[in-house]
């Protein structure tokens, strides 16, 4: 695209409201700032706001009595504008997009005092079911979901595969199920622990 010879007569012609000057500046830069903003990725009607923001901003200014120093640089004034437009456009949108006063009363992550308790009810349950387990099946379940003891080391310790080490795991995940279950109808609180 060709740039066009602003001159002090075109900006004249602007700040006086001739249409046909005003109608050459609107078509021309809704035309340039559309291709700039679009290359960007913002979508059609935001840069259709930015465009007419811009616009009635150059003009308001030219007719306040705001003179462009250099007439020649009158397309980086009008870029410039625009510019300012699209910051104001995302300081806007991230004022939207922040929380607003009622999220401060999110729940907090602390426990209460029943959730404490249910907590430490099940902590027991954990340790009773592991009790009544198998000694190796129960320290292999430890080992790996407890403490996260690297799985290769649990082999390396107990003597077996890495292959095997799964057929253990799941054994001993079914056994601990079984007793888990069977101890949770037995526990004070019932099936609600």
């Amino acid at each position: 695209m060709n740039r066009y010879p602003f001159d002090a007569d075109y900006l004249r012609r602007l700040c006086e409201g001739d249409p046909v000057t005003e109608k050459h500046f609107v078509d021309y830069f809704t035309q340039r700032l559309a291709i700039k903003w679009w290359k960007r990725g913002y979508p059609k009607s935001t840069v259709e706001d930015i465009s007419q923001e811009t616009i009635k901003r150059v003009l308001i200014k030219l007719r306040s009595g705001n003179t462009v120093q250099s007439p020649e640089s009158f397309g980086a004034y009008v870029f410039r504008i625009s510019d300012n437009c699209v910051f104001e456009h995302i300081r806007d949108i991230a004022k939207i997009n922040q929380l607003d006063d009622a999220c401060l009363d999110i729940a907090s992550r602390e426990l209460d005092g029943e959730q404490k308790l249910v907590r430490a009810e099940k902590c027991e349950l954990v340790r009773r079911t592991l009790k009544q387990m198998k000694r190796r099946d129960a320290r292999i379940l430890i080992a790996i979901y407890i403490d996260e003891i690297d799985k290769d080391n649990v082999c390396a310790e107990y003597g077996i595969t890495r292959a095997n080490l799964r057929l253990v795991l799941h054994r001993a995940i079914v056994r601990f199920k079984d007793i888990y279950n069977s101890e949770k109808g037995r526990s004070p609180r019932g099936s609600g622990v």
